[in-house]
């Protein structure tokens, strides 16, 4: 059975384009924006997996730490729903984010919102 804790969030765009738009706009060269969207891609790897060290070691503050993080970063590059999704997930309590496989569904929603990035820059 599919994690279903967000579903309410599939209604919020992947992309908050006007946003996104003035990023492409602002990066000189598409050098610029291709290396933006890789350290997008690794930091959204490296605070996952540092979301799931915490859930491993029943650390609250790891997991609130990098989904805090993953908040600022995606709001920042207008990823509106991984925004929306990392600052649920930062509230909630080990329990729940492992019954619900919250992190999971987060990474899956980053990995679109990543998609979505390089389809709009093409």
């Amino acid at each position: 059975m599919k994690p279903n804790y967000f579903t309410t969030y599939t209604t919020i765009p992947l992309l908050k384009l006007k946003i996104w738009t003035e990023i492409q706009t602002f990066a000189i060269n598409e050098y610029q924006l291709k290396g933006l969207v890789e350290s997008f891609e690794q930091d959204l790897h490296d605070l996952i997996n540092s979301a799931r060290s915490g859930l491993k070691n029943d650390n609250q503050q790891c997991i609130f730490e990098a989904m805090h993080t993953l908040k600022g970063i995606a709001g920042t590059l207008g990823a509106t729903r991984l925004h929306k999704m990392a600052q649920g997930a930062e509230k909630l309590s080990i329990k729940r984010l492992q019954e619900k496989r919250i992190i999971d569904q987060i990474e899956q929603c980053g990995n679109a919102s990543l998609k979505a990035m390089n389809s709009s820059s093409e």
